[in-house]
């Protein structure tokens, strides 16, 4: 039997135990109508446009490469929805999807360093986030959230030490040429305490692969999605439980997993399978967004 084939036979097999462990917690008869349905495509949508400015670290893991400091600009255009929880007023949840850009580099307000690579990136890609709502008032909501999307970045290495080793010139070489894919993930609280106007926090983890082995890229992706049913497995059980506590427990099992995965991959951008590192980019920002 092919090894990617025990892998997600594997997969399924766990996923299945978890959700029926979780399940065996309530004797009551189970309810499918806790949230109402969130897969409804016509559910309303209310559109939302975004802002946000930060701080961004680029690195490559074993490399000799010291990057300059740089700063990140993006936007988004998306629309977002909310469902009702089940005799319960106070927690929404949350859902959130569209398209984002976004340009990093030191030509925002930095400098480098003789020292430092100077490198700039333009990424593309969906903007994705789910989550829960804490109903401040009419129309008065502060959300937490999750959020794991792909996207595709051009990234320029605009200059670089002289005194730099040839291994981390090639380094440098394999990620300064063509659009590479990748993924990110984000941790993200906003507040829409004046509507229409939010106020978001947020941190994103992005790696950028040096190139695309689709098998080994998918086994990835499956054992992050197996622990991420595993955690919704658990809010839902914590949502019926104690539904004022759902929105904390998801937001830091979520993105305490999501973290946890994306240092794994920061030495073997395919994690659990060897390959090799990626382009890692750490950023703290702040947004302003207009819910419309």
């Amino acid at each position: 039997m092919p090894w990617i084939t025990r892998f997600m036979l594997m997969f399924l097999g766990t996923f299945l135990l978890s959700q029926n462990a979780f399940a065996a917690d309530d004797d009551e008869e189970e309810d499918d109508s806790l949230i109402d349905a969130p897969w409804n495509n016509f559910a309303p949508k209310r559109p939302s446009l975004s802002f946000a400015y930060g701080f961004s670290d680029f690195s490559i893991d074993a490399s000799g490469a010291d990057f300059a400091p740089a700063a990140s600009l993006g936007v988004e255009l998306s629309s977002e929805s909310e469902f009702d929880i089940k005799d319960h007023d106070f927690v929404k949840l949350y859902r959130y999807g569209g398209l984002a850009v976004v340009f990093t580099g030191t030509s925002l307000g930095s400098e480098a360093a003789a020292n430092e690579v100077d490198a700039e990136s333009w990424r593309f890609g969906s903007a994705s986030r789910n989550g829960f709502s804490y109903v401040l008032g009419d129309d008065q909501r502060l959300t937490l959230y999750h959020s794991k999307t792909f996207a595709w970045s051009n990234v320029n290495i605009r200059s670089r030490p002289a005194e730099l080793d040839a291994f981390t010139n090639a380094e440098l070489d394999v990620f300064g040429s063509d659009i590479h894919f990748g993924t990110r993930t984000e941790a993200g609280i906003r507040g829409r305490l004046l509507p229409p106007l939010v106020l978001e926090l947020r941190f994103e983890r992005s790696i950028v692969f040096r190139r695309h082995i689709f098998f080994k890229w998918l086994g990835s992706e499956l054992v992050e999605d197996l622990g991420q049913g595993i955690v919704d497995a658990f809010v839902r059980v914590v949502l019926k439980r104690n539904a004022d506590m759902a929105p904390i427990v998801a937001f830091l099992l979520k993105n305490g997993l999501s973290y946890g995965i994306y240092e794994l991959r920061s030495d073997k951008m395919n994690w659990p399978f060897d390959t090799e590192a990626p382009l890692l980019t750490d950023t703290f920002k702040i947004g302003i967004a207009l819910d419309l």
